[in-house]
């Protein structure tokens, strides 16, 4: 996974206690994790505060390979949302982790045409720096 740098000034996130774990992983490490449980070894995202599978509150962010494949996509034309005025068209996907594909995360797809998305394209996370100093998961198209 790569890490890519950029000025753009954009919403940041606001994490919580249970979100906090994998915005850190993302911001320190430049690494993509998602909650695991240590029981079953189900995986969740977005982050919960205990495993819905056996009920344990054993959770903790493991590293994923950041691979994956589009579940779901929109194209954004308008200038509609705040900090993305500049982004337009801009790609949302959807994506199924290979770990889990019932596991998938919202982001954006970045070095890709719009109208070469579909469901099924695989993809790899990369991570964008944004404004103070706050870094988003990503997604470009992959080779296989």
């Amino acid at each position: 996974m790569q890490l890519a740098d950029s000025s753009i000034d954009r919403p940041v996130p606001v994490p919580d206690e249970v979100s906090e774990g994998f915005w850190e992983a993302v911001k320190e490490h430049g690494d993509l994790r998602i909650q695991q449980c240590d029981q079953c070894a189900a995986y969740y995202h977005p982050p919960v505060p205990q495993c819905f599978t056996c009920l344990t509150s054993g959770l903790a962010f493991v590293p994923v390979s950041g691979r994956g494949e589009v579940a779901g996509w929109t194209v954004m034309y308008e200038k509609l949302v705040a900090g993305f005025e500049g982004q337009v068209p801009y790609i949302g996907v959807l994506v199924a982790l290979d770990e889990d594909p019932e596991v998938q995360l919202a982001a954006n797809l970045i070095d890709a045409d719009p109208t070469a998305v579909h469901v099924g394209m695989k993809v790899t996370a990369v991570f964008e720096t944004i404004r103070d100093g706050w870094v988003l998961p990503q997604f470009t198209p992959s080779e296989s």
